[in-house]
Order: structure tokens, then sequence, then C-alpha cells
């Protein structure tokens, strides 16, 4: 992902897209692929960028650039990307427009062949997909499977039980775990 702006000092989420910052943008994007090439991540988020431009901007690096689409409501007002079919953040899509079986039935055949990655919090704390809030994500990763989706479902909450139980990364996945056991 690339950095956040001063959001104190009025910046944007993201430069990708904010006329005058493009060497902000550059900048910030080079310091990202090489974090990106540390970790052997094949995939990242550039934000406030449009595809295009990310596959412009990281054409010999083996990294697939993604756009995140965020909320204009809560988030950023003044972000640039921000509408169901422009992206994948399930999140951000609730507060945006809700809606989410349709939203992903009209949109799915018409991104799906170039989504790689959706994004999972729980609305409206952005809390794990099993936490009390507005979406229901067994139904959703149903829906995405009957749909075909096969690729890579990204986690970018809050966990609530590192603030109850003291654990590791695994322990804290219970929600995906019941999932997987529901299916077998």
């Amino acid at each position: 992902m690339t950095f956040l702006g001063d959001l104190g000092n009025g910046d944007h989420h993201g430069f990708g897209a904010v006329p005058g910052r493009e060497a902000d943008f550059l900048r910030r994007l080079g310091l990202a692929v090489k974090h990106a090439k540390a970790l052997d991540c094949s995939r990242r988020i550039p934000m406030g960028l449009d595809q295009a431009a990310a596959a412009a901007e990281e054409p010999d690096e083996g990294i697939l650039g993604l756009v995140e689409p965020i909320n204009t409501r809560i988030t950023d007002p003044r972000y640039f990307l921000n509408m169901p079919h422009q992206g994948n953040d399930i999140f951000h899509w609730q507060i945006m427009d809700g809606n989410l079986t349709q939203n992903i039935k009209t949109y799915f055949p018409l991104i799906g062949k170039w989504l790689c990655h959706i994004q999972i919090a729980q609305v409206p704390d952005r809390n794990e997909p099993d936490s009390q809030g507005e979406v229901n994500f067994q139904y959703l990763f149903s829906l995405l499977e009957e749909m075909g989706y096969q690729v890579y479902i990204g986690c970018e909450y809050r966990p609530l039980a590192s603030l109850l139980v003291a654990g590791n990364t695994e322990d804290r996945l219970g929600w995906l775990r019941e999932y997987w056991n529901s299916h077998k």
C-alpha cells in the first residue's frame, strides 16, 4: 500500500490522482515497491490511483497494482475512487452504496476477470467479519463462490479479539476456520 499523506494537515489518503502531488506519489510508490519486494508480495494497493496508472508505474517490478475505492462519507470526502464498480472493498461498498448482493451480481461479471483481490471488514467499526455489524460474510463468501470467485480475500480490520485475548494471528482467525469447516 502506498503511504498516507499527513491527514491532519489536509492531505489525502493517496496522491495518485491529486494534481500537483505526482512526485510525492512516485516517491512513496518506490518505497512501497521496496517493502513489497522485501516481503515477497506480488500484489499491492496504490491508494488514489486507477489500475492503468498502477500498471504503468510498476511495469517491470513483477508486482500487480490493485485499486481500493474508499468511501467518501466517513474516511475521506475527497477520495478519487469511491464507487463499487471501481474496485474491491466490501467495507467501503457497504458504506457508500449498501446493496452488496446486487452490486456483486452486477459488477462481478464486469470486473471479475481483473478482480484478483477482495478486501473485507465488518461495518461500521472495521472489525472481524464475524463480529456484530451490518454484513453477513458467510452469505457473501457463498455468493462469491457461486459466482466463481477463487482468488484472494484480504483482511483489513481491527481485531476485537486482540483487546480481549492475548494470542497469535492464527487464534484470531477463528472466523475463517469456522467458515472452512462449514464447507467440508
